[in-house]
């Protein structure tokens, strides 16, 4: 009879009672069913995991390495600025090149020049190799919609927030695991390694995992193209896109005076190096891992604006605790949660738009999206940079300003969207 249940009940939960065995229905979110992704799909999963551990520790680490190499936060907010500024030039091209040539080559193509940019970072204190290296690694952020469209094209339409959120799940995860290991440049220096190359080993480390990962991308090489000949420079959806591109305009600049150099915050305010500020960029992706799960579900019943836009409220007013923080303990907590709400809702925007604009279209508009991010954003940087010398707090309060206006202006522009996506459900492809 028990053996009977099992078969008929799948998975469920078995209660041995009195009045007999009963069989409650124990469900995953539908995004952490990884049964129900396509090979190809857990491929991009791989892949897009090892270039998020890369970037976890890439990220923690760059800002301190550079300081020791003697830059200047004006400095190292110009090279900063040379990568975006480089990546808002080529965004545009490399979109209409990726629905052209197909999104998994231009991934491969991008991945190739930032493993490339990683290996001159680590082996040069020059500020001209430095500088060429963002040239290169701004070549590798401006394919980074193609990922996106990779995963779309995969994945039918109606179940794109779930593909978007389980690999943001695994990403955030491995992150997470990258930002952990930002103790590592100190620990090396207290086992007698110079203070420059224990920042070096770890760079070299990232760049052969990002080398390894290129291997996962190989198989989708031969991917068909999407877009029809002839059409690759059409854009249909013109009205979404100005809309977009108004809110990402304001966020990138918002986000360019501070978030890039969070770290350099920091360390003038409380004096804390990487051995601090990595735990709490990996505490913060690994409840982000876990929170955006749950968003999915909230943004599937609540509605994907009205989420959105409530977790970008509480993280606006968070990033101004950080601000009136005076001791680092409170800033770190109030850093990990505005970390976490800024990023979770990312899924739930990716397939808002994914799921509005044509197949053939998506990289090319997805590459006018992040240009009318990354163009102000690169040059906000060097200006955040700036100011940061003449007074700590100005940037993420100027920041918080922008994200309250670009928040409200994409409530007021997409408020009805929820509503009306209900009524008119999303067709699979």
């Amino acid at each position: 009879m028990i053996s009977e249940y099992l078969r008929n009940c799948g998975y469920k939960l078995y209660i041995d009672r009195s009045e007999g065995i009963r069989c409650l229905e124990v469900k995953l979110p539908t995004s952490l069913r990884i049964h129900g992704y396509s090979f190809r799909l857990k491929l991009v999963f791989v892949y897009s995991s090892l270039s998020s551990f890369v970037m976890g520790l890439y990220f923690v680490i760059i800002q301190f390495y550079l300081l020791e190499l003697g830059f200047y936060p004006s400095q190292i907010g110009a090279l900063f600025t040379i990568g975006g500024v480089t990546s808002a030039i080529l965004t545009l091209p490399s979109g209409i090149i990726a629905d052209k040539i197909g999104r998994a080559k231009m991934v491969f193509i991008s991945t190739l020049s930032e493993v490339v940019a990683l290996f001159i970072i680590a082996s040069s204190s020059s500020f001209l190799h430095q500088a060429i290296a963002q040239l290169f690694m701004g070549l590798g952020w401006s394919s980074h919609a193609a990922l996106s469209a990779l995963i779309a094209d995969i994945e039918r339409k109606e179940r794109l927030s779930d593909a978007y959120t389980f690999s943001f799940f695994l990403n955030n995860m491995l992150i997470a695991v990258g930002s952990f290991l930002g103790f590592i440049p100190p620990y090396l220096q207290k086992l007698g390694v110079g203070v420059i190359e224990s920042y070096r080993h770890p760079l070299y480390f990232i760049a052969i995992i990002f080398s390894i990962g290129m291997v996962f991308l190989t198989p989708l090489l031969k991917e068909k193209r999407e877009a029809k000949a002839g059409r690759e420079w059409r854009i249909t959806s013109r009205r979404l896109l100005w809309r977009l591109g108004l809110v990402n305009l304001l966020i990138g600049f918002g986000a360019g005076l501070t978030i890039p150099i969070f770290n350099v915050y920091f360390y003038l305010k409380f004096g804390v190096g990487p051995e601090f500020m990595g735990p709490l960029s990996g505490i913060g992706s690994l409840i982000m891992s876990f929170l955006s799960i749950y968003i999915n579900e909230i943004g599937k019943v609540k509605g994907k604006v009205r989420t959105i836009v409530g977790v970008e409220v509480i993280a606006i007013a968070l990033l101004l605790g950080i601000v009136a923080s005076r001791s680092f303990l409170l800033a770190g907590l109030f850093f990990i949660m505005r970390y976490v709400l800024m990023n979770v809702s990312s899924p739930l925007i990716e397939a808002f738009i994914m799921e509005r604009i044509a197949v053939g279209e998506r990289a090319t508009f997805m590459s006018l999206i992040n240009l009318a991010w990354n163009l102000p954003n690169s040059g906000s940087t060097f200006i955040g940079g700036i100011l940061l010398e003449k007074w700590v707090e100005l940037p993420p309060l100027l920041t918080s300003l922008l994200y309250a206006v670009a928040v409200l202006i994409f409530y007021s522009f997409f408020r009805k969207e929820d509503v009306k996506h209900r009524l008119d459900p999303v067709k699979s492809n």
